[in-house]
């Protein structure tokens, strides 16, 4: 059976013409928006923006914890020191009940 394409558009005309025009119709509105929003924005204020006391001690917080080493390289040396001269002694027992407390906790 052969379907004669002029039919099926007449079935379908006048759904696609009320879709094509509510599309058109958004993309005016849309295009109309985003026009009154860059004018806004261009008006020639300058844009302002003020950071809280918040933001300004959580500024500082980051650049003090950048600055610091991640490894503490005097501490190391001691141990290392210690190690050599046979004075560092590592508490098993404490170490296994620390592990222990630990992994009870989780």
């Amino acid at each position: 059976m052969k379907v004669n394409s002029s039919v099926s558009s007449n079935v379908q005309g006048p759904q696609t013409e009320s879709l094509k025009k509510a599309e058109k119709s958004a993309k005016t509105e849309r295009a109309t928006q985003i026009e009154k929003t860059s004018k806004e924005q261009n008006s020639g204020a300058p844009a302002a923006a003020e950071i809280s006391s918040r933001g300004k001690e959580m500024a500082k917080a980051a650049a003090i914890a950048s600055a610091t080493p991640d490894v503490r390289e005097d501490r190391i040396a001691e141990i290392k020191k210690r190690i050599a001269a046979g004075e560092y002694n590592v508490d098993s027992d404490a170490i296994a009940d620390k592990m222990i407390g630990e992994h009870a906790g989780m």
